[in-house]
């Protein structure tokens, strides 16, 4: 399996809304993805950071999730929220 790891800083006071987001809009898209497993979204509320981690069968379904638009469309969602755009890695999940 493999992994994408989204590191965010949300505005102040924006975290909550971030995580509403994520569950409402991002998460149902996710589902509908090839390849998609399962994801997980960490977050601080005392530092408004997070880490989103999204499970992938394969590195062909992770890579087609970045080259395919789908992505951008979903960090889009979040943006106005973030202090900063999202830092994104892409690693082998050993579960």
């Amino acid at each position: 399996m493999f992994a994408r790891v989204m590191h965010i800083q949300s505005k102040p006071g924006k975290l909550e809304e971030v995580a509403a987001l994520y569950q409402t809009s991002v998460l149902p898209a996710l589902k509908q993805q090839d390849g998609f497993v399962s994801t997980f979204l960490l977050t601080d509320s005392t530092n408004g950071k997070g880490m989103s981690i999204t499970i992938w069968r394969t590195e062909e379904a992770l890579k087609a999730s970045s080259s395919s638009g789908f992505l951008m469309e979903q960090i889009r969602k979040v943006v106005p929220l973030l202090e900063a755009p999202p830092v994104a890695e892409q690693l082998v999940a050993h579960l």
